[in-house]
């Protein structure tokens, strides 16, 4: 059985890696296409459009795919797109379809009287807001 992740990654870090495994190791090659998908991300504005193939020999389980994301200066709420597995040869799947979800680290700093530091939003990786100030370290707000 092939399963390709969902995951959420930071605009900034630039690129969003794909991992596709097999549930177990393969007596025979296991081969497969893959190509991104436009959702609220489009490929030429906020990603690089990507295709290609994939095979794994007799024994491994597990391949990345790595995918440009295009960190613009544009403030935008966070935007998703898709790597689609297809073609399948040996080896079938559940769902063909692995989503990333970026975010932009917003970073608006706010000056508090009486604070020497400048303080500003960010989101960790759990998509959880955080307070940030330069002094301290991440309080989660809920």
């Amino acid at each position: 059985m092939v399963s390709i992740n969902d995951f959420a990654v930071d605009e900034a870090s630039k690129e969003a890696a794909f991992v596709i495994t097999l549930d177990r190791p393969s007596t025979s090659a296991v081969t497969m296409n893959y190509a991104t998908q436009n959702g609220t991300a489009i490929a030429g504005a906020d990603f690089v459009a990507k295709t290609g193939s994939l095979s794994f020999a007799p024994g491994e389980t597990a391949k990345t795919v790595k995918v440009t994301i295009t960190n613009d200066a544009a403030f935008e709420n966070a935007e998703a797109f898709n790597l689609a597995l297809s073609a399948l040869t040996n080896a079938t799947t559940l769902d063909g379809v692995g989503t990333v979800l970026f975010l932009k680290t917003m970073r608006h700093p706010w000056v508090i009287p009486g604070f020497p530091s400048t303080m500003w939003w960010s989101m960790n990786r759990k998509l959880t807001p955080i307070f940030w100030c330069a002094w301290m370290r991440p309080i989660p707000l809920r």
